[in-house]
């Protein structure tokens, strides 16, 4: 995976979670001719990342609202949310039932994200 999209860097998981998104926003400043998008998984994890925390970063707004029209708007997200993620566990549920880890991008169900937060010490969002 090519470590300059955005992809890349939300899912780069050698790099701490701070430091991704700062390292997204230094890119999405400097893409001057290129937008920087993510989607699938990397759309996931930050746009829950970002629901939960509050940041002063327009650049960062910007590409999650050109993503989310990339991937096509409401109505893809909502077709996202239908999607199927699996745990660990094994246990399977629609996108819109699991929660995601900032470090590590495993979903996690409901049932697990406590005990994965607990042995790793990383932020679960979802």
């Amino acid at each position: 995976m090519d470590a300059l999209t955005g992809n890349g860097i939300v899912l780069d998981r050698t790099v701490p979670f701070e430091r991704r998104i700062a390292r997204l926003i230094e890119h999405c400043g400097s893409a001057a001719d290129e937008p920087v998008l993510v989607d699938g998984v990397a759309f996931f994890l930050l746009y829950c990342w970002f629901q939960r925390h509050t940041t002063d970063a327009a650049a960062l707004r910007g590409l999650i609202d050109a993503s989310l029209a990339g991937i096509g708007g409401e109505l893809g997200w909502i077709g996202m949310l239908h999607q199927r993620g699996y745990c660990a566990c094994g246990q399977t549920n629609r996108l819109e039932n699991m929660t995601i880890c900032v470090e590590c991008a495993s979903y996690e169900c409901w049932e697990c994200y406590g005990c994965h937060r607990a042995r790793t010490g990383h932020e679960v969002v979802g």
